[in-house]
């Protein structure tokens, strides 16, 4: 999957930072304690009995997998908490595109500011000739007006995790 490479490109700003991308590295949060894969056991004995603590349990141990299978073959790419937070990063503020059938990720700047609605305002396409995210409105949008695309159809639990 493309989002190891996003993964790992992150982790290299954060520790080698190039001028061509720092501006929109140090854009992106830093602090994803909310997020439910990042709760710690106490934290989760709040949810206890619940279907989340099922899912959140099984997102991390995913996560850990995930990293122990790289850093196998990667042993100098960092710690796991430098994997977590990329894997944050890149979870939270990628875009996928289609280019010839295939699905990919990406990191958008700006692009990846927008929130979802249902209905959005802005619709974004991936131009093979321009090599580039297009991004136009739907409809007048007013001064002030927030923009939103449309993350796709995923169910709340999907954004949960």
């Amino acid at each position: 999957m493309n989002l190891h490479f996003i993964i790992l490109w992150l982790m290299d700003q954060k520790l080698n930072p190039d001028l061509k991308n720092s501006d929109y590295y140090n854009t992106l949060p830093t602090d994803f304690s909310f997020f439910p894969v990042n709760l710690s056991d106490e934290d989760l004995k709040i949810l206890e009995n619940t279907y989340a603590v099922k899912v959140i349990s099984k997102a991390q141990q995913l996560l850990a997998l995930s990293y122990s299978q790289l850093k196998a073959n990667l042993p100098d790419m960092g710690s796991f908490e430098d994997y977590k937070l990329a894997y944050n990063q890149a979870t939270s503020r990628h875009l996928s595109m289609t280019i010839f059938n295939f699905k990919f990720f990406t990191m958008v700047p700006f692009g990846d500011m927008f929130n979802t609605r249902k209905d959005p305002n802005v619709s974004y396409t991936y131009s093979q000739e321009a090599a580039a995210f297009i991004f136009k409105a739907n409809r007048k949008i007013d001064i002030g007006e927030e923009l939103y695309i449309n993350y796709g159809n995923h169910d709340k639990l999907h954004f949960f995790i």
